[in-house]
């Protein structure tokens, strides 16, 4: 893939994790995985199944969903909705 689709990039991952976070969905369900997340954006963009499998994709995408993780899903949620953390 090249540089000047990271846009496009981070844009699918934030739709590929609210996606998976909507009630029923892969997240709730313990499915989503980075392997799953990684084969999914790769997907979206059109690069195949295997399209961000490279070295330097992958640690791309793993911080991306790591963010994207963050910021779709409360923190309360995290922690079992326990509150004083």
């Amino acid at each position: 893939m090249d540089r000047f689709k990271v846009p496009l990039l981070r844009k699918t991952v934030k739709c590929v994790v609210q996606h998976a976070g909507k009630p029923g969905g892969a997240l709730e369900k313990g499915e989503f995985t980075m392997a799953v997340a990684r084969q999914s954006v790769s997907v979206k963009m059109g690069l195949g199944a295997e399209g961000l499998d490279d070295k330097e994709w992958k640690g791309m995408v793993k911080e991306l969903v790591q963010r994207a993780l963050v910021s779709a899903v409360p923190l309360m949620e995290w922690f079992g909705g326990v509150v004083g953390w």
